[in-house]
């Protein structure tokens, strides 16, 4: 049996690395007069793609496949639900508010890895994005969408 690199995988790790380096580029270019201004975030980012972009090259480098046999089945269901979350979130954040979106956001991605239980997935979503909500726009005050169905019924 002859043995092959994991192309997929190359071709992901390098698309990833690439994305970490263009990343640093562009935050380069964000002027700050403090070291740990604004570029520092999108600096830890882009080193953290680089790092993990390069791991998937050397994981697809290190175990290659063996030539001939089946690949896995690729589960296209599952992908299209967590592919769906973020395009619901931003469907469902002004006029819902950003906790309900962020509830459909985790079912979404939770049926996506599998789980059958969308009641739960809903209400642990909610807390969470509830949570999240309440220390970025009412402790820090950053402006989160609060909903204009709701703020309609004021």
């Amino acid at each position: 049996m002859t043995r092959r690199i994991d192309m997929p995988g190359l071709i992901f790790g390098t698309l990833i690395a690439a994305l970490g380096a263009l990343l640093a580029i562009a935050g380069r270019s964000i002027n700050s007069p403090q070291a740990w201004g604004p570029a520092l975030v999108p600096m830890i980012v882009a080193g953290g793609l680089m790092f993990l972009g390069a791991l998937s090259v050397l994981a697809a480098w290190r175990a290659p496949r063996v030539a001939g046999k089946a690949a896995p089945d690729n589960d296209w269901r599952s992908f299209l639900f967590v592919l769906a979350a973020p395009v619901a979130f931003g469907a469902t954040a002004e006029p819902f508010g950003f906790p309900l979106a962020g509830a459909v956001l985790f079912a979404l991605v939770a049926r996506g890895f599998a789980s059958r239980r969308p009641l739960l997935d809903f209400a642990l979503g909610l807390i969470l994005a509830g949570a999240a909500y309440l220390v970025f726009a009412k402790g820090l005050g950053l402006a989160l969408p609060a909903g204009t169905v709701f703020m309609m019924m004021r």
